[in-house]
């Protein structure tokens, strides 16, 4: 372990007897929390959420049809993956290194989304083992637990095991909705969590 990381877990220790009955007292997961995110920009306007506190994460998602749009005059954007929500392994990731997450595309020539899940260990991005097919406008139930080294993804009642997250025994940072890649989102839009 170098001094880095040393310190990164003393600060771990030190804060988490304040840290965690603050954001148990703001009972994060227990209620609807609507995520905007503004045209052209890519996190959600709001206060961002520490830590995860649950594992695993477990929530009933509402992606809205304003979510689906017609292509970016950019061909680069088009077909880039956006998040929905996800945790790693540490709190204090670099670039949400050793991290999983399920993400979101929207088909236009359909009026569909597709959902699928993102690994990200130690600069390795993996995703796209398993693409689904949903409807906006309708709440769906996700769930990721991380469990001996890897990510377990449940959709409904379709289940994935994704690649190895480092350690991936301890949920750290709480991953929130992103949008548009490096293109920002298209218009004006939400995701909503639900537990």
């Amino acid at each position: 372990m170098n001094r880095r990381d040393s310190i990164k877990k003393l600060a771990i220790l030190t804060a988490a007897p304040f840290i965690l009955p603050a954001c148990e007292k703001l009972d994060i997961f227990s209620s609807i929390k609507q995520f905007d995110i503004k045209k052209g920009n890519n996190h959600y306007i709001g206060p961002k959420i520490p830590i995860t506190i649950a594992d695993p994460l477990h929530f009933y998602v509402y992606i809205p049809d304003s979510q689906i749009h017609l292509p970016y005059e950019n061909e680069g954007c088009n077909g880039i993956w956006n998040k929905l929500f996800g945790a790693a392994s540490t709190v204090f990731p670099e670039k949400d290194e050793n991290s999983a997450c399920f993400v979101f595309r929207p088909l236009y020539e359909t009026n569909k989304i597709e959902i699928s899940h993102y690994t990200y260990n130690t600069g390795n991005i993996k995703k796209e083992d398993w693409i689904e097919e949903i409807d906006p406008n309708r709440y769906y139930e996700y769930e990721i637990r991380f469990r001996n080294g890897r990510a377990e993804y449940r959709f409904e009642n379709t289940y994935v095991t994704g690649d190895p997250i480092g350690e991936a025994n301890f949920m750290g940072k709480f991953l929130q909705p992103y949008n548009g890649g490096s293109c920002g989102a298209y218009r004006n839009s939400y995701i909503v969590l639900k537990k």
